[in-house]
């Protein structure tokens, strides 16, 4: 693995989670969405929080393991 690509692949599982916790998020709210549903979707303030911070601390983790 080049020196970038565990970044480059944690961006990627960061993308994957917050697609992950809109589909939650749509399925709580409404029992049932469509594709365009998801590609619409925009988070609540709290929502957005609560993604920064999972983002941060899976890159701290990522940036501590290469250190």
């Amino acid at each position: 693995m080049g020196p970038g690509e565990p970044l480059r692949l944690t961006m990627e599982v960061s993308v994957l989670r917050d697609r992950i916790d809109t589909h939650e998020s749509l399925a709580e709210k409404h029992g049932g969405y469509s594709l365009a549903d998801v590609e619409s979707y925009q988070p609540t303030p709290e929502e957005e929080k609560r993604r920064a911070a999972r983002r941060r601390t899976l890159v701290a983790r990522i940036v501590r393991d290469l250190t």
